[in-house]
């Protein structure tokens, strides 16, 4: 029996997916944005995710995309929990 993968895995995946390069940073993973307000193309890393204490996935676009956006763009909706 194989073990249910942990949301951040399953969100990292999706950005993987997406084309976004999701690269591990510290204690996360920086990647290209996903949301529309980001350009085909952008080569800036703007956004940072990571796993809670709790196991769900949290984060920060730089470029001040809100997380409903990031996730519905990343092609997940609000299906990591």
């Amino acid at each position: 029996m194989s073990a249910t993968p942990r949301p951040i895995d399953r969100f990292v995946a999706a950005l993987t997916q997406k084309g976004c390069e999701p690269r591990r940073f510290g204690l996360g993973y920086t990647s290209r944005c996903p949301g529309p307000e980001h350009q085909p193309g952008d080569v800036h890393r703007a956004l940072f995710v990571g796993e809670g204490a709790d196991g769900d996935v949290v984060g920060h676009c730089f470029g001040d995309e809100d997380a409903e956006t990031i996730l519905r763009a990343a092609g997940v909706g609000e299906t990591l929990q």
